[in-house]
């Protein structure tokens, strides 16, 4: 698919799966590409651990007035199914 990196980190990962893809393309080695949204579940870091840290004390969320930031999830389990599958 088409994707436009906007930074640096971006722009390792997509130059990163070029190059995969190239060493599937000269090998014939089938390369899976696996860009997962925010991951949740036991162990995950980050922002959103912050998050589940603030819900599990109760404190509510500021996203009353985000109403366009939709976003994706899933959790470190299914990920993980996918992945071994």
């Amino acid at each position: 698919d088409i994707h436009a990196p906007e930074d640096s980190y971006g722009l390792s990962k997509s130059e990163a799966e070029e190059q995969l893809l190239a060493i599937g393309q000269e090998t014939g080695m089938e390369i899976v590409i696996i860009r997962p949204t925010l991951v949740y579940g036991p162990g995950v870091k980050a922002n959103f651990a912050s998050l589940m840290n603030l819900v599990s004390k109760g404190i509510p969320l500021p996203f009353g007035g985000i109403r366009s930031n939709a976003r994706s999830l899933v959790s470190i389990d299914n990920l993980a199914d996918l992945i071994i599958t």
